[in-house]
């Protein structure tokens, strides 16, 4: 019998740790390397939005690593109408005097474990006290 420097099932044994390894790192890889989602602008047509009015969002995002992007909206208060990067954000029905709102939105890429949040404040405010201020 030859000699070895390791007995079989110790050389079995790390082969199948590095086959194993090398699978694992080839395999998960990409979400190892995925790079992180920019968002470089939300804006609103209105920020300051009656009560019976609307904004129109838009945020404009991209994924270094061209990744499919999904945009989550949600709002404190009122409705978002659509989905993608540009939505509609209409304040609740029976508002307040005064009410402030935030629309948040979540943008990920289609690997899943990347996201970001930005935020837009709406101020709703009746007809009633915009005139009353703009009268000072």
């Amino acid at each position: 019998m030859s000699e070895t420097n390791c007995s079989q099932p110790k050389c079995l044994a790390a082969v199948l740790i590095i086959l194993v390894a090398m699978v694992l790192l080839l395999g998960c890889g990409s979400e190892f390397l995925n790079q992180t989602l920019i968002i470089s602008s939300l804006t609103a047509n209105e920020e300051m939005v009656d009560p019976s009015g609307s904004s129109q969002i838009s945020c404009v995002a991209r994924d270094p690593d061209r990744d499919e992007i999904t945009y989550a909206w949600s709002a404190s208060g009122g409705t978002i109408s659509g989905e993608g990067p540009i939505v509609i954000w209409t304040p609740p029905d029976v508002p307040a005097d005064h009410e402030e709102h935030t629309v948040t939105v979540r943008v990920t890429d289609s690997k899943g474990n990347r996201s970001r949040r930005k935020f837009i404040n709406f101020n709703v405010m009746c007809a009633c006290l915009r005139e009353a201020s703009s009268d000072k």
